[in-house]
């Protein structure tokens, strides 16, 4: 603790510590008098690097009056992520991460019930079995040596066991990551049987099977950030995403606004005046694939009706929104229905 107590202190008390902080700032005042205070702290960007360069000028502050205070060093590191304003590049590998947000919190959660599941199973069976000094005259008989007045030679393998769930989780977690997981596996071969080697497969097919369904994805949502960025615009997108919607209370009345409905919408529409909504949308890849695919769709729909000897449709846009379903114009006899051509 005391080394890292000096090194810390060593670095924040250099010159080219504040150097920098002092060209930070520098920026900063320079950034605000330019477009002034309210349009600086509209760009989160900006919100950020500043929040980033004080938060360091405070860490350095408090180092040099309380080393023990060595943690705050952290703070430095964070304006690195500025190179996602800097490079494009990194901008598509970080929005193709939002992207993944939802499926990747689908798998953990596949993740944690699977090891769950095996810890439990894992902690049955092998709970009982020490794994000191367990595999003489065998392969991994080294690294399984213990003494309580020596450390072992190569490693504390007998710490990875499945005595508690905490335990056990680290244990998977490092089968997982195939880190000499074939140690493990032999070791409790030896104390346990070689019936034991099939609980071992058996999580291996389990966690492959899931980590490659985890990779297909990462690897389809990166294709499909490309193909969208080459048929799409930035402006497209901020219309695809947000919405604004004016209206006032005199056009709420002719909608048919009336009883609970217009009580709910007074205090929102006063008379006389124009009042804009403005909506947002996530930015999900299903939101993206509608607008993207948006003409296949509609080729889609009117090959289904072919096949299903339908009389031929016409496709209407039910609105300005890229988003919401078409609408089929469907001869039915003497009348036309209109339909949604799907539901959202």
């Amino acid at each position: 603790a005391g080394d890292l107590q000096d090194s810390a202190r060593l670095l924040c008390a250099s010159w080219d510590t504040w150097l920098f902080l002092t060209l930070f700032l520098l920026e900063a005042g320079l950034r605000m008098m330019a477009s002034g205070l309210h349009a600086y702290l509209e760009s989160g960007w900006n919100v950020f690097d500043l929040s980033v360069t004080l938060l360091a000028l405070m860490g350095a502050v408090l180092l040099s009056i309380a080393p023990k205070l060595f943690i705050v060093v952290i703070f430095r590191p964070l304006r690195l992520m500025r190179l996602y304003k800097l490079k494009k590049r990194y901008r598509d590998v970080f929005g193709t991460l939002v992207l993944l947000s939802p499926l990747m919190s689908s798998a953990g959660c596949v993740m944690l019930v699977m090891y769950y599941f095996f810890a439990i199973v894992g902690m049955e069976l092998f709970a009982a079995y020490d794994l000191r000094n367990c595999c003489v005259n065998t392969t991994v008989e080294d690294f399984y040596k213990w003494s309580e007045n020596a450390s072992t030679p190569l490693g504390y393998y007998y710490l990875n066991n499945f005595e508690n769930i905490l335990t056990s989780g680290v244990t998977l977690f490092e089968l997982t990551v195939v880190n000499n997981w074939f140690i493990l596996m032999n070791a409790y071969a030896t104390v346990a049987g070689q019936f034991s080697r099939v609980y071992f497969m058996v999580f291996y097919l389990f966690t492959m099977v899931v980590l490659t369904i985890v990779v297909a994805s990462v690897l389809e949502a990166f294709r499909f950030r490309i193909q969208y960025k080459r048929s799409t615009t930035k402006r497209d997108e901020e219309k695809l995403l947000h919405e604004e919607v004016h209206t006032n209370w005199e056009e709420a009345q002719r909608l048919g606004a009336v009883g609970d409905l217009a009580d709910q919408l007074r205090p929102y529409l006063p008379p006389g005046a124009d009042v804009t909504f403005i909506g947002s949308r996530p930015r999900t890849k299903e939101v993206l694939q509608r607008r993207m695919y948006q003409t296949e769709i509609q080729k889609w729909l009117a090959e289904e009706d072919e096949n299903e000897g339908l009389p031929p449709s016409a496709t209407l846009t039910s609105s300005e929104d890229p988003l919401s379903p078409p609408l089929i114009q469907q001869p039915d006899g003497d009348n036309t229905q209109l339909r949604p051509a799907y539901e959202l």
